[in-house]
């Protein structure tokens, strides 16, 4: 089967793996935090995969950049709910911890190819 350019990326699969991890988490939430804790970490974390596959389908490397920033930035807002979803007692600190953890290394990851796309032909 034929891939995208963007599934082959190390960074992309490792954050699919992170969406599917949040959307089971944020299954168990109690309905009261379901639409709005739940949705915000499944949008924020959704919207990393969106940039990163948006982006690298860009043809110019400032566009390719902009939108892996803000897939960044996605990784970023994911911190703020995980730590509310600890607080309020729906994730484990254990959770917390390896949510957290992954969060980072994607962030990491994107921040490594956002400075390779100097080396992408235009």
């Amino acid at each position: 089967m034929n891939k995208f350019i963007f599934e082959n990326l190390d960074v992309y699969q490792k954050s699919i793996e992170f969406i599917n991890e949040i959307f089971n988490v944020s299954e168990e939430f109690k309905p009261k935090h379901q639409s709005s804790l739940g949705d915000q970490l499944r949008r924020s974390s959704l919207s990393i995969a969106n940039n990163i596959a948006e982006g690298i389908g860009r043809k110019y490397k400032k566009e390719k950049k902009q939108f892996l920033h803000t897939s960044v930035a996605s990784a970023f807002e994911c911190i703020p709910a995980l730590k509310i979803a600890l607080l309020q007692k729906e994730i484990t600190e254990v959770k917390h911890d390896s949510l957290y953890q992954e969060c980072y290394v994607i962030s990491k990851m994107l921040t490594s190819l956002i400075n390779s796309i100097d080396n992408f032909r235009e």
